[in-house]
């Protein structure tokens, strides 16, 4: 056996007790079974370049709630570099502690409940999303309810990061309304939305309206 579990076979192939010529085999350190390679995911720390543990095992160690708050807490830092915040103020231990006075482990059980239906994964999200993860600043929710909340607030100008607010104005330069995005703005005056953004970057009007990005 060599390479973590691979064994040597025929044919200048590799393979196991129970694969053919050709194929290869890899034994997985959790599960011990012996599955075929392409069982594994791909790694660059190992010397076969495939995971030790198969996909299935990998998937059951991801789906535990120990590990999902692990990822939760990891996010939140990269996303706090990315974002040039300040790192969360509290540790993964307080995190975890923080946890057992909110509804977490319900959510929890329900995702399991579910087979893991994908729009029930518990998530933590900011109150403010201007403002860095704080415990006073983070609340449970599912995946679901947080992508939900994103659009909305971004629809209504809560949250502009990923939009450009839109001036209407009359031809004279007054102005009619200001909408937190192009897609707001489009909604609210039945215009088309590349009409709105052709006249706010060309200087142009749209519908008897002049268009500025605020």
């Amino acid at each position: 056996m060599s390479g973590g579990g691979v064994r040597a076979g025929k044919c200048g192939g590799v393979w196991g007790s129970v694969g053919k010529c050709g194929e290869v085999m890899k034994t997985c350190t959790k599960c011990k079974k012996l599955l075929n390679n392409v069982q594994f995911q791909n790694s660059s720390t190992t010397k076969d370049r495939k995971s030790n543990h198969c996909k299935d095992c990998l998937l059951q160690y991801r789906r535990k709630k120990n590990t999902l708050i692990n990822q939760i807490y990891g996010h939140q830092r990269e996303k706090s570099k990315r974002r040039n915040h300040k790192l969360p103020d509290y540790t993964l231990e307080e995190l975890k502690l923080w946890l057992k006075l909110t509804n977490f482990d319900n959510l929890y059980t329900e995702w399991v409940n579910s087979n893991f239906n994908k729009d029930l994964v518990p998530s933590l999200d900011r109150l403010n999303d201007y403002k860095p993860y704080t415990l006073g600043n983070i609340h449970v929710t599912t995946w679901k309810d947080n992508n939900i909340k994103g659009y909305k607030d971004r629809k209504n100008g809560v949250n502009n990061k990923l939009s450009k607010a839109v001036k209407q104005l009359t031809q004279n330069g007054e102005v009619l309304n200001t909408f937190p995005s192009l897609s707001e703005a489009s909604r609210k005056t039945n215009t088309s939305i590349s009409n709105i953004s052709r006249a706010c970057n060309n200087g142009g009007t749209s519908c008897g309206f002049r268009w500025e990005f605020n």
